[in-house]
């Protein structure tokens, strides 16, 4: 069985600044407390190994859930979250007051998943690296913990697993990987977002 789960919160997820692969904040006192609950929640079910994002954020909630597995942790760029490209950084509400990203954003919702800011990573684009990642592990069969991003997450059960759902902080899902590493039997961990 394969856990992925998104990081704990940041200030900036508070405010709703758009973090991808290229905006590196660290996880706000909160955040601290969710990976914590976290790992109360995840150290009964025999997982075996993480594997983490390299962004801090990611590492902070890898470091507090592995107080309660204590396994080794693998760090791969691959797990970054979608680059948005001009949008990292910025207010999500900088979408609305503008025709050319709104645009963007209504493409994405309306199903185009090739559809991405401009310098960004689209649904597509980041949900291949997520798969990319799958293949460049050779254990598989075992219970995997994976620590990485909301936004890939997403993507990756969209894309390849017929599911769209946003990810809370210290949320998730878990699933198994069929012969080509799609998701399949994905159940959600905690409760997603409106």
């Amino acid at each position: 069985m394969i856990y992925v789960i998104r990081h704990g919160e940041t200030d900036l997820n508070k405010i709703e600044i758009m973090q991808g692969g290229g905006t590196n904040p660290p996880l706000n006192e909160l955040g601290h407390t969710q990976a914590k609950d976290r790992g109360e929640k995840l150290q009964n079910l025999g997982i075996e190994k993480i594997y983490c994002s390299d962004l801090i954020r990611t590492k902070q909630t890898a470091d507090e859930i592995n107080k309660f597995l204590n396994l080794p942790i693998s760090y791969n760029t691959l797990l970054r979250e979608t680059h948005y490209g001009i949008m990292e950084g910025k207010m999500g509400s900088v979408i609305n007051s503008n025709p050319a990203l709104r645009a963007i954003c209504d493409a994405i919702d309306n199903g185009d998943n090739n559809a991405h800011f401009e310098g960004g990573e689209s649904r597509n684009m980041s949900a291949k690296r997520f798969l990319e990642f799958f293949k460049t592990i050779d254990d598989k069969t075992k219970n995997l913990l994976i620590i990485s991003h909301g936004g890939i997450l997403r993507n990756y059960l969209k894309v390849y697993g017929n599911l769209d759902v946003k990810i809370r902080n210290c949320c998730g899902a878990s699933f198994d990987l069929d012969e080509n590493l799609y998701p399949i039997n994905i159940s959600l961990i905690g409760k997603p977002r409106e």
